[in-house]
């Protein structure tokens, strides 16, 4: 039995509901393998990189690479949700030493409403130039635009020279708006806030999107270099690449 597969059988399926749209452990896993997949592929992830995992939640992606990352390799993750860190650091780290996890104790007005640091204020753990490769899905959907241009930055700044980022986005560009035109779309955006479209102002982090073109303008600014971008099923689009249901940029430092 691998690592990973004694740690799926050991997964408290009521939190899964609790990070997206996988209420199954069986899709909680095929998407765990699809990410490590397009890490292996894109952004040249190896057995030995150093990986950071924004929004780790409860192992998702760690889970797969405790069977991919070697002893020289290694997993760094933070979360807003305790009980995620609690499981993360009681069932992967304590057979694998070098994953990590901590609780990020950020305010957020669906996932950590008590939280204490805005967003947009939060300096990830870690030094500059550490990371070969990091991650945010299913991240910046719940970001609004200055935190999303704050969390960047701090890619950018813990990121390896060449080192690369794969972020998932709900992206607003013409096919995406036509099918939210035509009610295709099983995101309905039809709220502008500062740069970013939501479903509920009330609760605007719930569902963030960005203009495709307003994404691509602060990763310039960040100094991330957008390599590719792959469209998923949540605009009505059938898939490209990626085929996930967020849609998926990889960029470079």
């Amino acid at each position: 039995m691998t690592n990973s597969d004694l740690l799926y059988s050991q997964i408290p399926i009521e939190r899964i509901d609790s990070i997206g749209h996988q209420t199954l452990l069986q899709e909680f896993q095929e998407v765990g393998e699809a990410f490590l997949r397009e890490f292996k592929i894109r952004c040249n992830l190896l057995p030995n990189s150093s990986f950071m995992d924004i929004g780790c939640g409860i192992g998702r992606l760690a889970i797969p690479l405790t069977d991919y990352l070697d002893a020289t390799g290694r997993y760094e993750g933070f979360d807003i949700t305790p009980e995620n860190i609690k499981w993360c650091q009681h069932h992967i780290t304590t057979c694998r030493s070098n994953f990590s996890f901590q609780v990020a104790d950020i305010f957020n007005h669906r996932y950590n409403p008590k939280g204490r640091y805005p967003a947009r204020e939060y300096l990830f753990p870690y030094q500059e130039n550490t990371f070969d490769v990091a991650c945010a899905a299913s991240v910046f959907t719940h970001l609004l635009a200055e935190d999303s241009e704050h969390y960047l930055s701090e890619i950018t700044r813990v990121l390896k020279p060449d080192g690369y980022f794969l972020g998932t986005y709900f992206l607003l560009n013409e096919p995406s708006v036509k099918a939210l035109k035509e009610q295709k779309s099983s995101q309905p955006f039809f709220h502008e806030i500062k740069n970013c479209w939501v479903i509920d102002p009330q609760i605007p982090e719930a569902a963030v999107a960005y203009d495709e073109a307003f994404i691509a303008e602060i990763y310039r600014k960040a100094g991330l270099e957008i390599k590719e971008i792959h469209y998923g099923l949540w605009s009505g689009r059938e898939p490209t690449v990626y085929g996930g249901y967020q849609d998926m940029i990889i960029a470079k430092k």
